[in-house]
């Protein structure tokens, strides 16, 4: 189903009523794989979030998900809590995160709109993987992290994405990410935390790997290791997609 609002829309519909969060609810448990609900804070479904560059926090209901949605809720009580933790001020957090203390309000009442590296910076900071910061539950022995539960928190100017699929809790973490780059898209990742490792693995095409200023490419079946403490980079510069795994391992 066509989506009715886009992630870069930075209009935001009005919040739906009871009723009809109700009635989607039951449309996406019947089957109906996409329907589209903006949240201001907590959630009103489970399923993919979609954490727009510009715009909102979207959750798409799909079939056999259930209960309440509040992965922005989470972010939120999330961050608060070990910030507490920390024992520090709102002012010293965003001085250590990079950002701006009004991002880091807005993101700690649930209405910010954070884009992928404003989160990555603020899980730095906090000295938590990514996944934390978006997990609804507490963590049990055993996480099964299936595709209902994939949260795409990157997505290209035409169309690729970056899809984190599973990540484990506490440090050392382990981070596992699927990735489409669409020709002529780049992503461009600052250094992570000094000892962070990547392991990029090609499923498809050729991949142009930046790390520090030195490109090399990884062709399709082939895999590399490179520190990700350093700035580095993902680009396709051929004619089809490239796809590939990506395992980040938070020391």
């Amino acid at each position: 189903m066509k989506p009715k609002y886009h992630h870069t829309d930075r209009r935001r519909p009005p919040l739906p009523n009871a009723t009809s969060r109700r009635t989607r609810a039951r449309e996406a448990r019947a089957g109906e794989v996409g329907v589209e609900v903006w949240v201001d804070g907590g959630g009103v479904g489970r399923g993919c979030v979609r954490l727009g560059a510009a715009g909102g926090v979207r959750v798409e209901l799909e079939a056999r998900v259930g209960g309440q949605g509040a992965t922005g809720e989470a972010v939120a009580r999330t961050v608060r809590a070990l910030r507490a933790g920390h024992g520090w001020s709102l002012d010293e957090l965003a001085g250590r995160a990079g950002v701006s203390k009004g991002v880091l309000v807005g993101l700690e009442q649930g209405r910010g709109n954070p884009n992928l590296g404003t989160l990555i910076r603020i899980s730095d900071a906090l000295g938590v993987p990514l996944t934390r910061l978006v997990q609804v539950e507490e963590e049990p022995p055993v996480r099964m992290f299936r595709p209902e539960r994939h949260v795409v928190l990157w997505e290209g100017e035409r169309g690729g994405t970056g899809t984190l699929l599973a990540g484990s809790d506490p440090r050392p973490s382990l981070e596992l990410w699927r990735w489409v780059l669409r020709p002529g898209e780049t992503r461009e990742s600052d250094a992570h935390v000094p000892g962070t490792k990547e392991i990029v693995f090609v499923q498809e095409g050729t991949l142009t790997l930046g790390v520090d200023g030195r490109t090399d490419l990884v062709e399709e079946g082939a895999a590399a290791v490179f520190v990700g403490d350093r700035p580095h980079s993902y680009g396709n510069a051929g004619k089809g997609e490239v796809r590939f795994i990506l395992a980040v391992l938070d020391l």
